[in-house]
């Protein structure tokens, strides 16, 4: 699905790996900053459980994308919902750390340094 054509569209190789890998910490961005300009966004996000659904991809990320960039973009991205004061930002804030950096399916398939960045954040 999304996760396997944005992957694929990247190419093989080291270079592409780095690439992707960035590309997706890039989208991320996007994300945390879209959320943060629009109020629409943080509805969508709550209606459609956008945290469930940024857990699944992440389970579908090929192990060598899941870097500490990407953790660091994740905790950013949960900081700034916990930061606003809407009592519904809190609430998608909870959800998405118990769909992204509480699941240990995600992190378990990462690279040493990146599961040793992963506890440290618990």
């Amino acid at each position: 699905m999304f996760a396997e054509a944005f992957f694929s569209s990247t190419g093989c190789g080291a270079a592409a790996a780095a690439g992707s890998a960035e590309q997706l910490t890039e989208l991320l961005r996007l994300l945390r900053s879209l959320l943060w300009r629009r109020k629409a966004m943080h509805d969508q996000l709550s209606k459609y459980d956008g945290a469930a659904v940024l857990g699944m991809l992440l389970l579908r990320v090929p192990s060598h994308h899941l870097t500490i960039e990407l953790l660091i973009q994740i905790e950013s991205l949960i900081d700034e919902l916990k930061c606003t004061p809407s009592h519904l930002e809190e609430e998608d804030a909870s959800r998405l750390e118990l769909c992204c950096p509480c699941d240990f399916r995600i992190w378990s398939r990462a690279a040493a340094n990146v599961q040793i960045a992963h506890l440290q954040l618990l």
